[in-house]
């Protein structure tokens, strides 16, 4: 299982290393919007708020920390429709990008930025995993694979992709040898929380995540200048 995970992470680095940075030098790449119409920039908080199609405005709720099956950490990714905001996300994109604008389509990390990150799990940073004890499907979580345990780890890579309305997010990782992008979905799990998981967006899987992104603190955004490219 270690060697197949090695393998999976040096293949998908050729990817990143090749595909990639030409095309977000060049400017090829259209920056993400909030929805205010500003650039959102790495580092910085954004909470994230589902859309729906026929409904572009945001209505309320935010993605917080869930649990699967017996846990007795949060450490799933979930949406709750029932409260206001739920927690903020930053995002991260490589080093070699030299820029803080997040493109569509690039690869980045996502992390959940709460001013106190959970004591029982190793890392704020979303990842995926197989949960084949309760949902049988790949769900979005947070820590490090000992934060799942018996569960397999899929190792790969985030981006944002524009969608029929807002944003929807995917992840890509190395399937039987060969690079596969999924979208991630929306799952009821218990009335209001429903889990993100992998879907193929189609009548028989998971409904796909649309979602919007609000800055937390928006008061002073427009005076914000940011560099596309170094």
């Amino acid at each position: 299982m270690k060697k197949q995970a090695a393998t999976s992470l040096v293949a998908l680095s050729f990817l990143l290393l090749f595909a990639f940075p030409l095309a977000y030098s060049q400017g090829l790449l259209e920056p993400v919007k909030d929805i205010n119409g500003n650039d959102v920039v790495t580092g910085t908080p954004y909470y994230v708020q589902q859309l729906t199609p026929g409904s572009p405005t945001p209505h309320g709720g935010g993605v917080v920390h869930g649990k699967t099956g017996n846990s007795t950490c949060p450490v799933s990714v979930a949406y709750n429709s029932g409260i206001m905001f739920g927690s903020t996300v930053k995002f991260n994109i490589p080093e070699w990008a030299n820029a803080e604008i997040v493109a569509e389509r690039f690869p980045l990390e996502i992390q959940f930025s709460d001013e106190k990150p959970l004591d029982c799990a190793s890392s704020s940073e979303w990842m995926v995993y197989g949960d084949s004890i309760e949902t049988q499907k790949a769900v979005l979580g947070i820590g490090s694979p000992l934060n799942h345990p018996d569960q397999t780890t899929l190792f790969g890579y985030f981006s944002i992709r524009k969608a029929q309305v807002g944003y929807s997010f995917q992840f890509c990782y190395l399937f039987q040898g060969s690079p596969l992008c999924s979208d991630v979905g929306i799952r009821l799990q218990k009335y209001p929380e429903s889990l993100l998981v992998l879907t193929k967006g189609d009548l028989e899987s998971d409904s796909v995540f649309y979602f919007g992104l609000k800055k937390a603190d928006d008061s002073d955004s427009s005076r914000i200048i940011r560099k596309v490219v170094a």
